[in-house]
């Protein structure tokens, strides 16, 4: 498909797509009356969604697509009933992308891999997927395979409906707001006094989030190789 063209370039209105089955946290009222008011109320978010349509969404688009439901977080009195919690968001951001995407003519993204768990309350798998590191720069800084994986295995222990939130974001292809990961490998650096530690952590926190997508089939570990370039 071609980017949008000059008859489609502004968007007035959007389809109402039953939801994805995946989407079982918001219902179809929610997602209509919500999408719909936010294509009247943010005529900004939805002129980035057009400037950054194309066949396959890269991090524009995406980073768009989540400003514009950004809106709805920071304007909650004005769509009452809003989503209350980061899964009914998660999904309200995923029905967005595939109204859009219907809109322009696009193929619909899928739900990846499976979930974490049966649901946010468990029962969870007692440990994730090992994954060795790629990154030679993590090395440099002073990280070890032992250290990475102690972080990532404490985290996961005692966080593991962040993860589940995370890995329903990945997926559905999408970035979330803010990354849970972040504040708790920050601080495990920071404690350890090492400058090159703490500047390097989110590197290392992006150690976690592939595992946790390894766990849940999003992405395979023959496919990270590829993009690191492992033989």
């Amino acid at each position: 498909m071609s980017a949008p063209t000059e008859q489609n370039n502004k968007i007035k209105s959007l389809p109402h797509l039953p939801l994805d089955e995946q989407t079982t946290h918001i219902t179809q009222e929610m997602a209509d009356r919500i999408i719909d008011h936010l294509v009247e109320r943010y005529p900004y978010g939805m002129e980035k969604i057009v400037m950054y349509a194309a066949p396959e969404d890269d991090g524009n688009a995406l980073m768009a697509y989540q400003d514009t439901i950004g809106f709805v977080r920071d304007n909650e009195s004005e769509f009452m009933p809003a989503p209350q919690n980061e899964l009914e968001y998660i999904e309200l951001q995923f029905e967005l992308v595939r109204r859009c995407r219907a809109f322009f003519g696009y193929a619909l993204p899928d739900v990846l891999g499976k979930p974490l768990a049966p649901s946010i309350d468990g029962p969870y798998p007692e440990k994730l997927m090992k994954k060795p590191i790629f990154l030679q720069s993590l090395f440099d800084a002073g990280f070890t395979q032992e250290l990475v994986d102690a972080w990532g295995d404490e985290f996961y222990k005692t966080n593991q409906k962040a993860c589940f939130i995370i890995a329903e974001s990945g997926r559905r292809s999408l970035i979330l707001e803010t990354n849970p990961i972040l504040p708790f490998f920050r601080k495990k650096a920071e404690a350890t006094g090492s400058e090159r530690l703490i500047f390097n952590y989110a590197k290392a926190a992006d150690e976690l989030r592939m595992r946790i997508s390894l766990t849940c089939n999003i992405v395979t570990l023959d496919r990270l190789k590829k993009a690191y370039r492992i033989t």
